[in-house]
């Protein structure tokens, strides 16, 4: 594990479980889903090549960054990301995102695009309906607390057995909360595809997320574009780990 004091305080606080990876070829940024952390890929270095220099990032407001206020708009949050990567671009890269991360990790690509004329390598997109379709669902995230909670276990977002810890639930339903609220103030705006190769995962057991949702993200890509279906919900990626990662690899090896 590299020595935070030998980071700059944005690595070290965004890209908070690095490893030291000499000689990488590319780098493999990683976005969690709402009410997660960077840590969900802690596991992914056992399962990728050693060329590869994994970097998930930690949004504010959990983990290592407990103590900052979590985004509730995507905008500030993609110029900040986008600001964090900067110094980290010099080789090839790829970005994957799940759920809220997909649609941060689609947003800071195009920003990375739009600012310094440079495109991943490839773009990893997973259980996230595409950014340019209107969903009609209830908006939640200023539900009063109980309303709140109770959509929360609805949609899974908070496993069940911290429901019966009143005191954690509510520390996890305030990151939540604003992960949520970062989602559904989304506008999307028009830009062109991305002439990089796409690859968009998913469940194929999602009750939140369909195919078409999955599949409609085929209009930001002007380059190679593949959906794959793995087994599981929309948590996919848990019990489905191995078989992703082994489909990433593979893709990242071809670029």
């Amino acid at each position: 594990m590299i020595d935070p004091s030998n980071l700059s305080i944005a690595e070290s606080v965004w890209m908070p479980y690095c490893q030291e990876a000499p000689g990488a070829r590319l780098t493999l940024f990683c976005f969690h889903c709402a009410g997660s952390g960077a840590s969900m890929f802690r596991a992914w270095r056992q399962h990728i090549p050693k060329d590869i220099d994994l970097r998930p990032i930690q949004l504010p407001g959990r983990e290592n960054r407990l103590k900052e206020t979590p985004y509730t708009h995507i905008e500030p949050l993609v110029e900040d990301a986008t600001q964090a990567l900067k110094p980290h671009l010099s080789r090839p890269f790829a970005i994957f995102g799940h759920s809220m991360g997909a649609l941060v990790a689609f947003e800071v690509a195009r920003k990375i695009r739009s600012t310094l004329r440079l495109e991943p390598a490839h773009l990893f997109l997973s259980s996230y309906p595409a950014s340019h379709l209107v969903r009609s669902r209830q908006a939640v995230a200023n539900l009063p607390e109980d309303e709140f909670l109770v959509r929360a276990a609805d949609y899974h977002w908070i496993p069940e057995q911290l429901l019966r810890n009143r005191e954690l639930t509510t520390a996890i339903a305030e990151i939540l909360r604003a992960d949520v609220a970062t989602c559904e103030s989304y506008a999307y705006r028009h830009d062109a595809p991305f002439e990089c190769p796409v690859s968009v995962f998913g469940g194929q057991k999602d009750p939140y997320v369909s195919r078409d949702e999955l599949l409609a993200w085929q209009d930001h890509a002007l380059g190679p574009f593949k959906l794959r279906l793995f087994p599981g919900d929309h948590s996919y990626h848990q019990e489905s780990r191995q078989r992703l990662l082994s489909v990433i690899s593979a893709e990242l090896e071809q670029a």
